[in-house]
């Protein structure tokens, strides 16, 4: 599969949105748009490990008690069982590419 990843981003007033690019086997690859000040808050459950790479904007992303920020072409890893959640503290746009597996 070979595509234009730029085809997924999609912004909404009203929150993030997330959208699926590709599965291929146990690896899901995301695309996450968010608006200046809009956040996915953390998500505290059971995750996968999860690899993040900013393509446009600038992130705030936090890792259980951690804060890091990336811009675009950063790398951030999540490792798994680590609460994470990610914010866009503008003044732009912000779209990241999130790699994940099953387990």
């Amino acid at each position: 599969m070979t595509t234009d990843i730029r085809k997924y981003y999609r912004f909404a007033a009203d929150g993030f949105v997330s959208r699926r690019v590709a599965d291929a086997g146990p690896l899901r690859c995301d695309v996450t748009c968010l608006e200046a000040g809009q956040a996915c808050p953390p998500q505290t459950d059971d995750r996968p490990a999860a690899i993040y790479y900013v393509l446009e904007g600038s992130a705030l992303f936090t890792l259980g008690e951690r804060q890091e920020h990336a811009s675009a072409g950063g790398l951030v890893v999540a490792e798994p069982g680590v609460s994470r959640g990610v914010s866009n503290p503008g003044p732009g746009r912000l779209a990241v590419m999130v790699v994940t597996s099953e387990s």
